[in-house]
């Protein structure tokens, strides 16, 4: 008589851990955020991240969709496993953008940061308060939710428009910083 094959578990594969990992990493100025430290990555970096971004994306996208889905998934319907691995996909595609032009930036920002200014473009600001981000300033050229910064005072905002420069300070490199103080530049 054979015994029955024991099923390792979720942690003992490979494939999982480093998903794990992955999404830990890619999620970091997420928590950062959260804790009320939110960080925000130059415009320099941003242009020239994008082409390593969309690199890592795709590495990653495919990484999610065979492996982690494939292990994660074996024995289920096969259009079911088709669904898993394009939401895998896409999931994997926006972490390693994340990785490379958000990630990299804000932890060379904790390792060697100090004080520093960087220059930004107004896009937009808002008449009205968004829910969850209050007095905001939409920034040109940035990734997607590091587009805006968020607490400016009414008396600063009505002093920008489009097209006009902000220095904004704070701890950080020229890759990106943890803002602080907020100087119009016109």
């Amino acid at each position: 008589m054979t015994q029955p094959e024991r099923k390792q578990p979720w942690y003992r594969s490979w494939q999982k851990l480093a998903a794990a990992l992955i999404v830990a990493v890619a999620l970091a100025p997420f928590a950062a955020m959260m804790l009320g430290k939110p960080f925000l990555p130059s415009p320099a970096w941003a242009e020239r991240s994008q082409t390593a971004a969309l690199i890592a994306g795709g590495l990653i996208a495919v990484f999610f969709a065979i492996w982690v889905a494939g292990a994660m998934f074996p024995h289920y319907h096969p259009l079911r496993r088709i669904v898993a691995r394009l939401a895998f996909a896409g999931a994997g595609f926006a972490l390693g953008l994340l990785v490379v032009s958000v990630t990299a930036p804000m932890a060379m920002a904790l390792v060697a940061g100090q004080q520093t200014q960087i220059t930004y473009v107004v896009d937009n600001v808002p008449r009205y308060d968004r829910r969850g981000c209050r007095g905001s300033v939409e920034l040109q050229d940035m990734p997607p939710i590091y587009d805006s910064l968020c607490g400016i005072r009414s008396e600063v905002r009505s002093k920008l428009a489009r097209g006009h420069r902000i220095a904004v300070e704070g701890r950080g490199t020229a890759m990106g910083l943890f803002p602080q103080r907020i100087v119009t530049a016109r």
